[in-house]
């Protein structure tokens, strides 16, 4: 395992230490991260963060999250070799050790852009179970993967996704609540897979969050702007732009 010990301050956002963490240990090629001014290069391989059977680049902070707890960050741009790529926002089960060497693949959620899917939450509820997602239909938006913001939300067991194409509107994604994540800690950070062993996918971000203040009843949605049905919580909102 590559250990990134890295001590620093991004825009006022303090951050303990980095981690990298190739999962498995001694995926090929390796992955990497690189931070110049902000802006975080990572580049990833692996088969896929999918099934039952995880290949990506995870960098990732060693402090362990709360259970009320948002991530964020602004992919810049992301390029790879196959449609199902995929970089963004993650919270993951296994001390940061362990990552990728425990029995079977770990619990997660993910907000991820693609390289020509659209925008999506996936999830895996309970070590060695597949993974999953709600559907083409309800668990992605059709936009990405360039100058995207990403936002995921924790809140005990449910973790809600959101994008933004102009700050400081916000579109919901979906939601999934965990059923087997029991006492099970998470660990917040950045993944990228570029779904084709033996290449590299590689992905540009910045404004990258993970104390994130979530979403509030103050924050603006894009619906107010794009007519696009948002939905927030356990309330729908649709507003559509007049003149």
């Amino acid at each position: 395992m590559i250990r990134a010990w890295i001590f620093m301050c991004i825009a006022g956002l303090a951050f303990g230490a980095w981690q990298t963490q190739d999962v498995p240990p001694g995926l090929f090629p390796p992955g990497s991260a690189v931070e110049v001014d902000g802006t975080w290069t990572l580049e990833g391989a692996g088969r896929d963060i999918w099934n039952t059977s995880d290949e990506f680049f995870f960098l990732f902070d060693d402090e362990i999250t709360e259970e009320e707890h948002a991530i964020s960050c602004h992919v810049i741009n992301f390029e790879g070799p196959h449609p199902w790529g995929k970089a963004g926002v993650m919270f993951r089960t296994s001390p940061p050790w362990a990552l990728g060497t425990f029995p079977g693949p770990d619990s997660y959620a993910f907000c991820h852009v693609t390289i020509s899917n659209g925008t999506c939450l996936q999830y895996r509820d309970g070590p060695g179970q597949p993974a999953s997602w709600n559907g083409p239909d309800t668990a992605r938006i059709m936009v990405g993967p360039n100058d995207i913001w990403l936002k995921l939300v924790r809140s005990g067991a449910t973790f809600r996704a959101y994008l933004s194409r102009r700050l400081p509107f916000w579109e919901f994604i979906d939601e999934y609540t965990m059923n087997n994540l029991g006492e099970d800690v998470m660990y917040a950070g950045l993944a990228v897979t570029s779904h084709q062993p033996g290449v590299l996918a590689t992905t540009a971000v910045d404004d990258v969050n993970l104390h994130d203040p979530g979403i509030s009843h103050h924050t603006p949605l894009a619906g107010a702007f794009d007519g696009i049905e948002v939905n927030r919580s356990n309330f729908i909102f649709q507003v559509h732009h007049q003149g």
